[in-house]
């Protein structure tokens, strides 16, 4: 992957080892580990956006927990107005972000970003 070219802080590549076929599962097995550098809480992205983050480390591989997870709360920003919020899971491909100021300036199709990392979704 072009990751290292285009980001601005380091990146461990890393490819699904295992993951539930049905879905039903909130977190996959990935082949990178603490050897790698791969460390607990660390952000898991894909060329389109945040996806998870690590929540065990082990030497040679990790569990991450994936942005589908009903526990997963990440903070977002409205890159436009800089309002901030959480983004949770509402269930299916529906995340919401949540505790925004209600005389916040929020309009359909602003990016929601969270920390340096990549656009998390578009406001619907």
């Amino acid at each position: 992957m072009e990751f290292r070219n285009v980001l601005d802080f380091e990146v461990i590549p890393a490819e699904v080892l295992a993951r539930d076929p049905s879905f039903k599962t909130t977190s996959i097995l990935i082949n990178a580990g603490a050897q790698s550098g791969v460390q607990r809480d660390l952000p898991v992205i894909d060329n389109q956006g945040l996806v998870g983050k690590v929540i065990e480390a082990f030497p040679e591989y990790s569990v991450v927990q994936m942005l589908f997870d009903p526990g997963f709360k990440v903070s977002g920003l409205v890159q436009r107005t800089r309002v901030a919020g959480l983004v949770v899971w509402k269930g299916g491909q529906v995340l919401e972000l949540q505790y925004v100021p209600s005389n916040s300036e929020v309009q359909e199709g602003d990016e929601i970003v969270s920390g340096p990392y990549t656009a998390v979704a578009k406001l619907l």
